[in-house]
């Protein structure tokens, strides 16, 4: 009888060597991304984010490299902790932990193929690294009593670490930063009094090391430029905190005194608050915020250095370095403490004027200035030297230095080969394992530096045999040399956690014998009582949306053909339901509302029309865009599809598409007939395309909606190796629109979003609660609800209406709406326009943001006389 399946659907286990296998694979992976950056010759990668800036990092660095990683193997996470617990300790390092860690489970590997138990192997390597590190403590040297000697080390010690970073060419100048720079934190390993500013120009060999601290923003217009014993008040607070700026509101005044006089009590209570900070005594003041015109003016008077919106992190330095307090009330000056300096002055980097704090209350205190062709240059020279002075800050602490350049690698193996041979059973073939996993990092080394590894490490092991070896790997010439007589140093207490660390992780990864991956737990499993509630809106207003207008009569079935390039009989499915959807004038109109119609002014001319009988009008006229709420709920969401499932929550509204047949009436009993418009397999996403062709009671055409839905991790569904792809439609109906980057808009129009827009909007049919609910919006990643996207397309095509139709909206034929980013109500929206024949192309975007939120375009079915 077969044991019984104890987990949840979706959960899934591996056993035994697969298991093993498994986590064995996923950790080699990542030591084989990273080996390449190894030594001093190693290569760089290019990372790139996936987002919609493609940020591009350039670096070696290890613990860089892996946490930009999204691993899913669970072994191979346990080789990016140790990376940055490398980091974190003692910041260098973090690419040899991973390699070694790496090296030690590709030859555990081999002993477990060889009918080895993993706990032998455990314990063999127990006893590999415990004789390592032995070996490593008989050659140690700690030359700390001898001052120059130690500061000789610590200068090798920097270079070997530059060595392999960008900062290779000028090695002996950043060591020389780097030391001078450390040395003056008298033992302290607390970098934060070191500050590291980047500025763009010049070249590497320009960076400089400056005492004192920089603060990177330029004095006012009519302030003092020097001050001498300077007294310093750091602070945090709002200058226009009592100015009138409630959102919305309006001050109704009979006569321009009286807007005089409310503007004479807001610069009294101003005033009051500048005499509060100067009755500290000081003669600088440093805010994170604003300070405004009248203030900066009141502050120069009384010969008072006022610097506003200093970066955070600056303002926290410069507190801890001036011996001061970051302030936010000013009513008690007695509890307030002020930061001290000898000078304050106005220097300039290259281009840029930036102001100087000399002779600081912490005298260690230090501001190196790194100057480089590029933000990428820069970036990763400051992670190199950041490693630096993490690697020296520990070595003032724990002196013990060793030689580098492989020397250290090959100590331990050979001591780790002597025990191999006087240790019996089966754990001396663990031992030797050992021994080759560390002779390992000096191969890795040569190779990529292009030399002929099997060679060297031959030299070096014979080397090695001889009494007081200083042999190495020198990469620079290509052989074997003198570790010492080349100045190659490394760090004990560096050398010490990477062979402690990786003998843990692989001991770790090799205890594994079964691999449970866990079902996903719903939402409401692990969230409140009320979150759960109002999670499960969602989907139950989703399937009580469709269940009748999708499903009433529909089979989604699949086929057994072997031919068949999908599960999915298209032909069966391109007449999906018939639906009625039934509106008023009051709909009409009530959506016009939501998306933004009179919203600035209530008796507009040009938008009355769409909410009252204007001038004797009959009835009122309809937003060409009403038209995609009749295609409202054609899509299936909250149910899975044979042959295409899918989760209802990874659904995104990607593209509308709307064509006007005839003037939509005021009200109207609507036939709606849905079919499948186009199906695509994208790999791991399906594009759904849902067509809604709308007749009127005459049974006349009167318009066509296509909705596109963006199925993520539906794809995939393809039975042969070409994707699967149906539509049944033009080509040229979904091109994507350019934009003219090159010529200036045609018309440019803004507006503002009210706060309350999509609650507005939501009436006229959307009841998703992501618009309305919270709570439901930060669970889905927002800050708050989101506008409906129809809702953003609606306020679009009313602006191309309003500037290019000259308000005539029977003028539009064809709708094309793409949406690329969320907006939030409240916000300015700004719709570029560009004409092109007879159709407007279009891009919105959120002003307070400045990103594009929707493009598209608009076919008219002509132009106003005064175009």
């Amino acid at each position: 009888m077969g044991a019984e399946n104890i987990f949840k659907d979706e959960a899934s286990e591996e056993k035994g060597e697969r298991a093993r296998l498994a986590s064995f694979v996923g950790a080699m992976a990542i030591a084989d991304l990273v080996k390449t950056t190894l030594g001093p010759k190693g290569m760089d990668k290019i990372l790139q984010s996936t987002g919609r800036g493609h940020e591009v990092t350039v670096t070696n660095d290890g613990a860089t490299i892996l946490k930009s990683l999204h691993v899913d193997n669970a072994a191979a996470k346990v080789l990016v902790d140790i990376s940055k617990v490398q980091d974190d300790e003692v910041g260098d390092g973090t690419t040899s932990v991973v390699v070694l860690a790496g090296e030690l489970l590709r030859e555990a590997e081999k002993l477990v193929a060889s009918k080895i138990h993993p706990m032998t192997i455990i314990s063999g390597f127990r006893m590999a690294a415990e004789c390592a590190r032995n070996a490593l403590l008989q050659k140690v040297v700690d030359n700390k009593a001898d001052s120059e000697k130690f500061k000789t080390d610590l200068m090798n010690i920097a270079m070997t670490t530059l060595s392999s970073k960008i900062l290779s060419q000028d090695k002996e100048h950043f060591a020389k930063l780097a030391v001078d720079a450390v040395m003056r934190l008298k033992g302290s390993t607390n970098l934060e009094s070191i500050q590291i500013l980047k500025k763009p120009g010049g070249s590497l060999k320009d960076s400089f090391l400056d005492e004192g601290f920089i603060l990177d923003k330029k004095i006012g217009i009519g302030q003092p430029k020097r001050i001498e014993n300077a007294k310093i008040l750091v602070a945090n607070t709002a200058m226009d905190t009592d100015k009138v700026k409630i959102y919305g509101a309006r001050v109704r005044v009979d006569s321009m005194s009286r807007v005089a006089e409310i503007e004479g009590a807001e610069k009294d209570k101003m005033r009051e608050k500048v005499q509060k900070i100067i009755a500290h005594g000081i003669n600088c003041f440093v805010n994170r915020q604003l300070i405004y015109n009248f203030p900066e003016e009141l502050f120069a008077d009384a010969g008072i250095l006022a610097i506003e919106h200093a970066d955070f992190d600056g303002i926290e330095r410069l507190a801890l370095v001036t011996g001061g307090e970051i302030a936010s009330t000013f009513d008690n000056p007695e509890s307030v403490k002020l930061g001290h300096c000898k000078l304050i002055e106005e220097i300039m980097i290259g281009e840029d004027k930036l102001i100087h704090f000399s002779g600081v209350e912490m005298g260690q205190a230090c501001t190196i200035v790194l100057r480089g062709a590029s933000h990428h240059v820069l970036d990763e020279a400051e992670r190199s030297l950041h490693d630096a002075l993490c690697v020296l800050s520990q070595t003032v602490n724990d002196s013990r230095v060793l030689l580098g350049g492989g020397w250290p690698e090959m100590i331990m193996a050979k001591d780790v080969d002597e025990l191999a041979r006087k240790t019996p059973g089966k754990k001396s073939h663990a031992i030797e394992a050992f021994s080759r996993a560390l002779s390992a990092i000096p191969t890795i080394i040569a190779d990529n530096a292009g030399l002929d590894s099997a060679e060297l490490i031959a030299q070096l092991r014979a080397e090695h045999h001889k009494e007081g070896c200083n042999a190495g790997i020198d990469v620079i010439s290509g052989s074997v040399g003198d570790m010492s007589e080349l100045g190659i140093y490394e760090a004990f207490k560096v050398k010490q956690a990477v062979l402690l660390s990786a003998t843990e992780a692989a001991e770790m990864i090799l205890r594994v014998d079964e691999i449970i991956t866990c079902a996903p737990r719903r939402r409401e499993d692990h969230m409140s009582r009320i979150t759960g509630e109002r999670q499960e809106k969602v989907v139950q207003w989703h399937a009580s949306l469709v269940v009748d207008l999708f499903f009433s009569n529909t089979v989604w079935p699949i086929t057994k053909s072997s031919e068949d390039k999908t599960g999915f009989d298209v032909s069966c499915v391109r007449n999906v339901a018939q639906v009625t959807y039934t509106y008023s004038e009051r709909d009409a109109a009530l959506y016009a509302l939501g998306v933004g119609a009179c919203s600035g002014d209530a008796v507009n001319e040009d938008e009355l029309k769409y909410v009252y009988h204007e001038n004797g009008q009959k009835c009122i006229l309809v937003l060409p865009t009403f038209a995609a709420l009749f295609s409202l709920g054609s899509i299936p969401i909250g149910f899975d599809l044979p042959g295409l499932p899918f989760d209802p929550r990874l659904l995104l509204h990607g593209q509308q598409y709307i064509e006007i047949y005839k003037p939509l009436p005021s009200s109207g009993c609507i036939q709606n007939k849905v079919a499948l418009a186009g199906l695509h397999d994208k790999g791991k996403a399906a594009i759904l395309e849902m067509e809604t062709k709308s007749y009127d009671e005459s049974g006349e055409l009167l318009c066509m909606n296509r909705m596109t839905a963006f199925l993520r991790g539906a794809g995939g569904f393809s039975r042969s190796s070409r994707s699967y792809s149906y539509s049944n439609y033009p080509a040229n109906q979904v091109a994507a629109v350019k934009i003219p980057k090159k010529s200036q808009p045609f018309v440019v129009f803004e507006e503002c979003t009210q706060p309350s827009q999509a609650l507005l909007y939501r009436l006229s049919g959307d009841y998703n609660p992501l618009h309305s609910d919270p709570v439901v919006a930060k669970v889905a990643g927002f800050t708050r609800p989101i506008l409906h996207g129809l809702c953003t397309l609606g306020f679009a095509v009313r602006a191309i209406i309003k500037c290019v139709c000259k308000g005539d909206p029977n003028m539009v034929k064809t709708i094309s709406g793409r949406f690329l980013l969320h907006v939030y109500p409240g916000e300015t929206l700004i719709t570029e326009m560009w004409l092109e024949g007879m159709r407007i192309i279009y891009q919105t975007k959120v002003k307070e943001r400045n990103r594009t939120v929707l493009s598209g375009y608009v076919d008219l079915s002509g132009l106003t006389s005064s175009l």
